[in-house]
């Protein structure tokens, strides 16, 4: 387990507004960031983007063991109608 995580958020406010309007609103997005920047703490460092295509909003969540190292695990979240689905 890592002592501390550095969550880089890389999701500029126009996008992060996209996103929220997608999925309803904000409650289910920050329902997904969080459980994305809390997710496996042996991991240092994570990377999280965002877009929406086609009206579908995405999160992806790269984990590194510390910044620019190798990839140690990513997530996607994919929105499914009501909530945020996680597929690795």
């Amino acid at each position: 387990m890592t002592d501390q995580r550095i969550i880089d958020l890389r999701i500029d406010a126009v996008t992060l507004t996209e996103i929220s309007n997608a999925c309803g609103g904000n409650e289910q997005l920050f329902l997904a960031l969080g459980y994305l920047t809390q997710w496996n703490m042996s991991f240092g460092h994570v990377t999280i983007t965002g877009y929406v295509d086609e009206d579908c909003p995405e999160l992806l969540a790269v984990y590194r063991r510390e910044a620019g190292g190798d990839v140690g695990y990513a997530i996607g979240a994919v929105w499914h109608g009501t909530h945020f689905g996680f597929h690795s």
